[in-house]
């Protein structure tokens, strides 16, 4: 399409009213294009030396048949694994990629397709954090409530462990810093004042995740009116059982095996293991937006699980002291309280983290990192030196100039503090002919034959048509009719 304007050069201005757009259509007829429309980790729990799956979606754009055409995957500059697949005209096809993690921290990559006609989209990068230690904020007023929960964080102290785990008194949760850590544990806390609940809200919607256990010292009015509505859990209705441990009990009923916390860990067609005993629990109303992922023979919920913007909640209607239950002694409870605190502390990635060619990076800056020299590696190596503005909510930088996709590194002193993964929008891969009518009435076209002779249309369109030769032959047809009528005219004359 070109685009001609007429300017007013006396006053130096080109006025947008009187562009013209020509559109020329055409079409190549044979057209080899695969496009990566999207990679995203199918793997919700992120361990150092363990198995991860990338998920992508492959579409054929073109209009010929892809055949046994080789897709790599490139994590941190290296090849880890590598696809072929066949894709008809206009399909889309779904290829997973499994590889092992080979270390923790900030981890890049891209799947790369062979090279066709277009080769902009045969590129789709991704970036993600694995944690390489989980810190864990532990709030408890009775020893016995987070005992269990300590041994299996921290079985043995030594600089390899996994989580790095500060008890803290709950009398000093208002003066944590809370962002400080990935996992907050809340064991049987009798009430929260509202400046807590605030602190609890904000942490979760920053990202972070909250493990929370009930008990026999919980308030459920001051839960129902304080906690529960702000973190949009479902409110406490009545107790379940006796702390006496000499009460009648009950057991486990229906678990989704097929949530992540129990991927990898059971057969799903045989599951074994020895069910434990309850004696207390407090019972929950139906709330939509959470999820049973564990219930009592009852039918009630043990574990639910609530999905914040950024963060997680897992939600145990009863606590692990002995008084209430046995499951501190059964051989599911390690495993469960550790994949537990690891997913509440593996980062969510979700569509919001898809983004394009122009789109703005923006991160709240770490409060250690502020009197840091903030750059933004751009890709191709360059980078541009940031400072950040100052908010009611904090220190934020902003970044707008993502005219390249590639990986986008915001360091701190040279250290990297955030990764963006930043690509060409899929629907540039589209290429489908848009609507004549639909262009000529949004961007008033003017569509010209592919025939046409396109120089001479410019011409015309810029300096206007000329005329003289039409006026030329109008006269002369004129003055042939003239000539014709004083002809006849003379030989009337003569004949008198």
């Amino acid at each position: 399409a070109y685009e001609i304007k007429e300017c007013d050069w006396s006053s130096y201005v080109c006025s947008s009213d009187l562009i013209r757009t020509l559109a020329l259509p055409f079409r190549t007829k044979n057209i080899s294009n695969l496009s990566v429309q999207s990679a995203k980790l199918s793997t919700t729990i992120l361990e150092k030396g363990k198995v991860v799956e990338l998920e992508t979606l492959i579409k054929n754009a073109g209009n010929q048949p892809a055949r046994n055409k080789l897709a790599q995957l490139f994590v941190n500059g290296e090849r880890v694994a590598q696809v072929t697949l066949s894709v008809e005209p206009t399909k889309s096809a779904t290829e997973k990629f499994k590889f092992v993690l080979k270390k923790a921290g900030f981890v890049s990559g891209y799947v790369l397709l062979e090279d066709d006609d277009i080769l902009q989209d045969n590129r789709h990068y991704f970036s993600f954090n694995i944690p390489d230690k989980i810190r864990v904020a532990m709030f408890g007023e009775r020893p016995a409530d987070t005992e269990y929960i300590s041994l299996v964080l921290r079985p043995a102290e030594h600089e390899d462990a996994r989580f790095i785990v500060d008890k803290i008194p709950l009398a000093k949760m208002r003066y944590t810093r809370l962002e400080k850590y990935d996992v907050i544990v809340l064991a049987n806390i009798p009430a929260f004042d509202a400046r807590e609940v605030e602190q609890l809200k904000d942490f979760v919607r920053a990202g972070g995740g909250l493990f929370l256990t009930l008990g026999q010292d919980i308030d459920i009015k001051s839960y129902n009116m304080n906690l529960m509505p702000e973190l949009g859990l479902p409110k406490l209705t009545e107790t379940m059982g006796s702390v006496s441990d000499t009460g009648p009990a009950f057991s486990l009923g229906k678990t989704d095996l097929t949530h992540p916390l129990f991927r990898g860990i059971f057969d799903q067609k045989d599951v074994v293991f020895s069910k434990p005993a309850f004696h207390f629990a407090i019972k929950t109303a139906n709330m939509p937006g959470t999820e049973k992922i564990m219930q009592y023979g009852t039918g009630d919920p043990f574990l639910l699980e609530k999905k914040s913007e950024k963060g997680k909640i897992l939600f145990f209607t009863t606590g692990f002291n002995l008084q209430l239950t046995d499951i501190a002694h059964r051989t599911i409870f390690a495993p469960l309280v550790s994949r537990a605190v690891t997913y509440l502390g593996t980062p969510t990635f979700g569509t919001k983290d898809d983004l394009m060619i122009g789109d703005e990076l923006r991160m709240q800056v770490p409060a250690q990192n502020l009197n840091d020299k903030l750059e933004m590696q751009r890709p191709h190596n360059k980078s541009d030196e940031l400072k950040p503005k100052i908010l009611n909510s904090g220190p934020w930088i902003y970044y707008s100039d993502t005219s390249v996709p590639g990986i986008y590194r915001l360091t701190g002193n040279e250290k990297t503090i955030a990764l963006w993964a930043v690509n060409v929008d899929p629907r540039e891969s589209d290429l489908t002919m848009a609507d004549k009518s639909f262009l000529q009435q949004k961007y008033a076209m003017t569509f010209i034959d592919q025939n046409s002779d396109l120089p001479k249309i410019i011409r015309e369109n810029r300096f206007g048509r000329e005329l003289w030769k039409y006026f030329a032959i109008i006269a002369f047809i004129l003055l042939l009719i003239e000539m014709v009528l004083y002809r006849q005219k003379s030989e009337v004359a003569v004949k008198k």
